[in-house]
């Protein structure tokens, strides 16, 4: 059997997703199956060491119409009848992914991992008041956000079988009117890294927080409780570790509070820099009003620093409150200001999140992840 890895990301582009797929394509290579990667990538030429399956690169830059239809072509090219067709997500790998397939008459497995529908319409809106993804779901748009809602739609059902990494998505893909008994929900797998890092010692309390710089990552509410905080303890300061549309208006922010001095934009980091920022910050905070399951999250639990983070999307089934993190309510700054007091002044509960967390990252292990996909896609 050949299988196909349709994946928009493929390292050297770095993220979960691209890891996921490097992962996917070792395991089922060792387990004797005809393994091609196709993803989008800025060199051509990029090559990884002791990589021995096939990946076809289709150039990023170019117009979006004419990198689907090369995408498309290197699907087609690649797949017969026994193929099976694995995409990462419904849109840039999907889309193209899916109707090769369907020409091919070859399954078809489709991962997802958001709403890229409502993700696209939540950077491009015009009106101040936002949408939950869960009114998302009921409401009817026009132009770009209901084509790509129609769309991520049609691929899903399309799919023989759909992938989730939680339970909270597997709910959000039941709305677009797919059939549950197609739904497979495969947590994600973490992998310690292993880092050594120079501890840094300060006198300052370091709040991070990481993401992409989106409105609903919550970066505004959390600069906005800053001064609050400041006014219990001015030793407080913010790490902010991403890049992102919002990032002038973040700026803005910091600059109109006078925070220059107490609120940091770090820009994307490199891994190893990134989880050594973790490893030497106190409290780690995510302030979003949605997620799927966060990678993020897992990330933090093996760098050994306590969370808060919101009780939306699929953090509960990381977070347990009060026993391996703390959940708070979204869009709730009282709360959020109150907690990070608390457990800043509570070392005992920090060493006990920290402890638990750590045994919690067991369900998140490569083997019973790698075991359930083979499942799907080998059966």
């Amino acid at each position: 059997m050949k299988i196909i890895i349709a994946t928009g990301v493929y390292p050297p582009d770095i993220g979960g997703p691209a890891t996921y797929s490097k992962l996917l394509a070792s395991e089922l290579k060792k387990a004797g199956r005809d393994i091609v990667i196709i993803t989008y990538s800025d060199d051509l030429e990029a090559l990884l060491p002791n990589e021995d399956f096939k990946v076809v690169r289709i150039l990023r830059s170019q117009g979006k119409l004419k990198r689907y239809i090369e995408y498309f072509k290197a699907v087609l090219k690649e797949t017969d009848s026994s193929s099976t067709v694995y995409a990462q997500d419904p849109i840039s790998s999907g889309i193209p992914a899916c109707f090769a397939a369907k020409i091919k008459r070859s399954k078809f497995i489709l991962k997802v991992v958001g709403d890229y529908a409502w993700e696209h319409f939540q950077r491009s809106k015009t009106s101040s008041r936002s949408v939950s993804i869960e009114e998302f779901q009921n409401k009817k748009y026009g132009n770009s956000v209901g084509l790509l809602k129609s769309l991520e739609r049609r691929i899903a059902k399309s799919a023989d079988t759909l992938i989730t990494p939680s339970e909270y998505l597997k709910k959000v893909v039941l709305k677009w009117g797919v059939k549950e008994e197609k739904i497979k929900v495969i947590l994600n797998s973490y992998t310690p890294q292993n880092i050594n890092c120079e501890k840094k010692k300060s006198e300052k309390y370091v709040l991070v927080s990481v993401g992409r710089l989106v409105p609903w990552k919550g970066f505004s509410e959390l600069i906005q409780i800053m001064p609050e905080l400041q006014k219990e303890n001015p030793n407080f300061i913010l790490n902010i570790i991403g890049e992102g549309p919002e990032h002038e208006a973040l700026k803005s922010k910091i600059k109109d509070l006078k925070l220059e001095d107490k609120v940091f934009l770090k820009g994307k980091l490199p891994k190893k820099e990134l989880f050594c920022e973790l490893k030497n910050s106190d409290i780690f905070i995510l302030n979003t009003s949605y997620e799927g399951l966060s990678h993020q999250l897992l990330e933090v639990i093996d760098a050994k620093i306590p969370i808060i983070t919101t009780n939306v999307g699929g953090n509960p089934e990381v977070i347990e409150n009060k026993k391996t993190g703390i959940l708070v309510e979204e869009k709730n700054n009282e709360q959020l200001k109150n907690e990070i007091l608390q457990l800043s002044k509570d070392a005992d509960l920090k060493n006990t999140l920290i402890k638990n967390a750590e045994k919690s990252l067991e369900k998140f292990n490569k083997e019973k992840m790698i075991k359930d996909i083979f499942n799907v896609l080998l059966k």
